[in-house]
């Protein structure tokens, strides 16, 4: 049975909590968040890893090593490397130069260092990017530019560290990383942004585990289709690196390690689950689980499928873009589907379309992520995933629309009404990301403490 986190048992494994539950059985608040973290069924309790029951985790970026090298090297030649957020505010206060996206990258000769990849804010840790060269490699040249790790952010190291102590203070215990729409298109691109970036991280978190700290664990969310059959060996040789294994996130009831995959393929019949891979990863004792975005929910169950990030719903599943006008959000979640556990996703932020056309419901002072986790308080699921850590960075879109409010007069590609648009995030407001940036400091960072502490013992209440 359960281990209750006043049982003598319990108290007998974790000495150090002793002081902090009375008498009469009462516990203090750190204690009954250590047995929601740790407190196991009987035979996992005490065993080295701790595989929390109930699982939190939160989407991860590590695409940052183009857009960071271009901001740092925009910095080294212009002293100038703006946002999108610094460009909204020069063109508030009626600066007349240095104010529009095409002079951010492309004007100055910028623009294919970086990707396309444009930042929004800028963390408190700096332009940052996990990237370092293997032993032996030489950095390689992007566009006739050295790939930089920016000398003006935290390194890599400092970065890791940082994430792992921010992320182990608000309560999450695994970080989910974002290799979606990393494909074989992309060549090189598929190691420099994609899997040395997360090799980094990994060898920077078992080096901070050794010296006596947390750190969570990591899961990858990749396509697993005809369009990665290049990608996909390279993504799962993470998963094989003997190294690696304990910092690989596992399913506390079956042990497996977890690899999410894009449930939706493209439209259009160019793209095809490749099922033979998923049943050698079966096989290989790792658990792979699809998942998507804003299904409604009887989508959500005819796919046995999760949602990274899910729109408050209305009664007709309909997405909600008004969050002042709901008391409930509501949003779909994923039951239990036989071995395959349930889930429920919050964000910060969420869109239906364009991020900066009017598509995103906005931060709106912390009201999204308060009434998205009341879906939580009420679920109460196997795992609960955050959306989102520290994106920051977004290619423009080439989709076409007249709404407002994207940035008037950028023709980084020729819109009908000369808008610039953007997807994932736009600006501050629009946003998902939650990691502390100069912009918006540690105000979402704190809330997110607030909320995940609720939940962990048991209040339905971020406050």
């Amino acid at each position: 049975g359960n281990y209750g986190f006043h049982a003598p048992s319990y108290l007998a494994i974790y000495p150090e909590l002793r002081n902090l539950a009375d008498n009469d059985g009462k516990h203090h608040q750190r204690a009954m968040i250590h047995w929601q973290q740790f407190g196991q069924f009987e035979g996992r309790v005490g065993t080295q890893e701790r595989i929390p029951m109930k699982r939190i985790g939160i989407f991860y970026h590590a695409w940052h090593t183009f857009a960071a090298s271009a901001q740092q090297h925009a910095f080294d030649e212009t002293r100038d490397a703006p946002t999108i957020n610094d460009i909204i505010l020069r063109r508030k206060l009626g600066w007349p130069n240095f104010s529009s996206v095409a002079y951010m990258l492309r004007e100055r000769g910028y623009e294919a260092h970086a990707g396309g990849f444009y930042y929004h804010n800028k963390p408190l840790l700096g332009f940052y990017s996990l990237y370092r060269p293997r032993a032996g490699e030489n950095r390689p040249v992007v566009d006739n530019r050295i790939l930089l790790t920016p000398q003006s952010a935290a390194s890599p190291r400092q970065v890791a560290r940082q994430h792992a102590d921010w992320l182990i203070e608000a309560g999450v215990d695994f970080v989910f990383v974002d290799f979606l729409n990393i494909n074989d298109t992309f060549g090189d691109s598929i190691d420099l942004m994609g899997v040395r970036p997360v090799e980094v991280l990994l060898e920077e978190w078992l080096q901070y585990r050794r010296e006596g700290h947390r750190t969570p664990q990591v899961a990858i969310w990749s396509r697993v289709s005809n369009l990665v059959a290049n990608a996909l060996p390279r993504f799962l040789s993470i998963y094989e690196n003997p190294a690696y294994q304990a910092l690989l996130l596992k399913d506390p009831r079956t042990g497996k390690r977890v690899y999410f995959y894009a449930s939706v393929v493209k439209p259009g019949g160019n793209e095809f689950i490749d099922t033979v891979a998923l049943e050698r990863m079966n096989n290989d004792n790792i658990m792979t689980i699809p998942m998507a975005g804003r299904q409604p929910q009887p989508q959500l169950i005819q796919e046995q499928s999760w949602s990274w990030m899910s729109p408050c719903s209305d009664a007709d599943q309909m997405p909600i873009i008004d969050i002042n006008a709901i008391d409930v959000c509501a949003q779909p979640f994923a039951p239990r589907f036989g071995t395959q556990p349930s889930s429920v996703s919050v964000s910060a932020s969420y869109h239906t379309s364009l991020a900066s056309h009017g598509g995103a419901i906005g931060y709106k002072e912390g009201r999204t992520l308060r009434k998205q986790f009341d879906r939580a308080f009420d679920l109460r699921p196997d795992y609960l995933l955050i959306n989102a850590w520290n994106e920051h960075i977004v290619q423009p879109s080439d989709k076409q629309n007249s709404a407002a409010p994207g940035l008037e007069g950028d023709i980084h590609r020729i819109y009908p009404d000369g808008r610039s648009a953007w997807v994932d995030n736009y600006s501050v407001e629009y946003t998902r990301d939650i990691e502390p940036t100069f912009e918006w400091g540690y105000t979402r960072y704190n809330l997110l403490k607030a909320c995940v502490l609720g939940y962990r013992v048991g209040r339905n209440t971020c406050d």
